[in-house]
């Protein structure tokens, strides 16, 4: 009889303590998040990044894009149109904490991201970013001056974490494929030039279907100064190793004046005239060579795989080493 009731008691103690906890867990998802202002992408007309590796700077709309300050480099559209997207969907999902211990959530001032929002001359929204959670689906934050810490959907930290280098824009040279008419190719004081030839156009055998036209083709031709046509298909893939080229990084405290006596000059005439010269390593272990272009401000370096590319089809234009 004794253990019965003893048994009773502790199933009403259980009973009781589960209904505190579904009651106390309801009682603590009581509260109003606060709203997180929604600024679209085509409103911000600047961005502030504090914290993280890369300290202080700034990303500033001009014109039709972006540049980043300190520095006034151009920046890649793309890497901060994706900034801007996590921006225009920045949501706080739950209350974390209201203690102002921020050291756990590695929102102390030495550990947190801060980011201000500009549209226009007024702020459009501040937060701090912390760690991500666990699961890597959330990220502590806070908001304004909102001293609590939540829970933002998603995992912020590392579309936030960057560097003005990270952002820089690196394409260092552009151009329409079908518009170059002139390919030379400039080292050890000798020059090779292929000029472009288009013949007259010619009908295919495909006979031309009832009502309508045969099917016509054009052919190219690449041809030096001796009269020797170059293959078309090694062209191709000389323009394009060249065409959208991209550096692996620029190098500071560095102008285009410092360099002299390139290794190779590439010129690809069109309606303008691009330009390429890449410089020989700078030293024993080095990885990439030292180039400038006309399609960029900056000297540059172009990693390993890309010289490459270049001296390979280079190489298999000319017969010969490129270098």
């Amino acid at each position: 009889m004794k253990l019965k009731k003893e048994y009773l008691i502790l199933t009403l103690l259980i009973a009781a303590l589960a209904l505190y906890l579904f009651f106390r867990d309801r009682d603590l998802t009581r509260y109003e998040l606060p709203e997180a202002a929604k600024v679209e992408g085509k409103n911000v007309t600047g961005i502030e990044i504090s914290g993280g590796r890369g300290k202080d700077f700034q990303v500033v709309r001009k014109g039709e894009g972006w540049i980043l300050s300190p520095g006034d480099y151009p920046a890649d559209e793309k890497k901060v149109q994706n900034i801007l997207d996590e921006i225009g969907k920045f949501t706080l999902t739950a209350l974390v904490s209201e203690s102002k211990n921020y050291e756990p959530y590695d929102l102390g001032e030495d550990k947190r991201i801060h980011v201000r929002v500009r549209a226009g001359e007024r702020d459009a929204l501040q937060f701090d970013l912390g760690k991500a959670v666990s699961t890597y689906r959330h990220t502590f934050a806070r908001l304004g001056s909102d001293p609590r810490v939540y829970h933002v959907r998603g995992n912020l930290r590392p579309q936030f974490d960057k560097t003005v280098d990270d952002l820089r824009d690196r394409k260092v040279l552009s151009f329409n494929r079908a518009e170059i008419s002139e390919i030379a190719f400039i080292t050890g004081g000798k020059t090779v030039t292929w000029s472009r030839k288009d013949l007259p156009v010619k009908e295919t055998d495909m006979p031309a279907r009832e009502g309508e036209e045969p099917e016509k083709k054009k052919e190219t031709l690449w041809v030096d100064g001796t009269g020797k046509t170059a293959d078309g298909a090694k062209v191709d893939a000389l323009l394009g190793s060249l065409f959208n080229l991209e550096c692996e990084g620029y190098l500071e405290g560095k102008k285009k004046e410092d360099f002299k006596d390139p290794l190779y000059v590439l010129v690809l005439k069109g309606p303008q005239e691009h330009r390429l010269s890449v410089y020989p390593k700078g030293g024993e272990g080095e990885k990439g060579c030292p180039a400038v272009s006309s399609g960029n401000d900056y000297p540059f370096m172009l990693p390993d795989y890309r010289v490459d590319a270049l001296k390979t089809a280079l190489e298999k234009m000319t017969g010969g080493n490129p270098s």
